[in-house]
C-alpha cells in the first residue's frame, strides 16, 4: 500500500504538469482524426457525371438523353460545351438542344443517383442524326471545389429502327394487375 500512497502523492504533487501532457495528447489525437476524416470524406465524396442515350420506359421508340451522377457524392456547377446545335429541334416540345436552360445555363446541383432525361428524338424519325455523333464536355465541381472534366461521344447510328418489344412501364403495370 504505500507503492499507492507515493503514486497518489506524485499525481497530487505533479497534477498541472500532467494535465498539461494530457491536454497535448489529446489536441494530437484530435488533429489526427480531423485529418483522417477529412481524408475518408474527400475519399468517398467523388460525383461522376455520365452523359448516354438510353431508350424511354413509356416509349418504345423514343431515345433519351441522360445525366446522370453515377458517384458517391454531390456535383455541382455543372457545365456543357461544345457544339449542340447539330441537334435539330427536339420533337417533344419544339427547343433546339442548345437552347434549352440546361445546356444553356447549366445544372446547380446534381445529388449522388440522381439523373435527369430529355426526350431527344424518337427512331424512326431519325433522319439527318443517322450520320452524325455528338461530342459533350461537362464540367463540374465536387463538394471541395475540385474541379472535373469528363466527355462522352454520342453515336446517333446506333439507334436506327431501335423498338422495345416490351415497354418496360408498362409490363410492370400488367404485372401489378394480374398480382392484384
Amino acid at each position: 500500500m504505500a507503492w499507492l500512497k507515493g503514486f497518489v502523492d506524485f499525481l497530487n504533487t505533479n497534477n498541472g504538469t500532467i494535465t498539461a501532457i494530457a491536454t497535448v495528447i489529446l489536441a494530437v489525437i484530435t488533429f489526427w482524426y480531423a485529418t483522417l476524416t477529412r481524408k475518408i470524406l474527400k475519399i468517398t465524396d467523388k460525383p461522376e457525371i455520365l452523359i448516354f442515350l438510353f431508350p424511354s420506359e413509356a416509349n418504345p421508340y423514343k431515345i433519351n438523353l441522360c445525366i446522370q451522377n453515377i458517384g458517391t457524392g454531390l456535383a455541382s456547377d455543372i457545365k456543357f460545351s461544345d457544339d449542340l446545335s447539330i441537334i435539330p429541334t427536339l420533337p417533344f416540345d419544339n427547343t433546339p438542344l442548345n437552347k434549352m436552360s440546361i445546356f444553356k445555363d447549366g445544372i446547380d446541383y446534381l445529388g449522388p443517383g440522381k439523373k435527369i432525361e430529355i426526350g431527344l428524338f424518337i427512331t424512326h424519325a431519325m433522319g439527318e442524326l443517322l450520320n452524325k455523333s455528338l461530342e459533350i464536355t461537362v464540367y463540374y465541381k465536387d463538394s471541395t471545389n475540385g474541379k472535373h472534366k469528363d466527355s462522352f461521344i454520342l453515336n446517333f447510328c446506333k439507334w436506327e429502327n431501335f423498338r422495345q418489344d416490351e415497354i418496360p412501364i408498362i409490363s410492370v403495370a400488367n404485372s401489378l394487375k394480374s398480382i392484384a
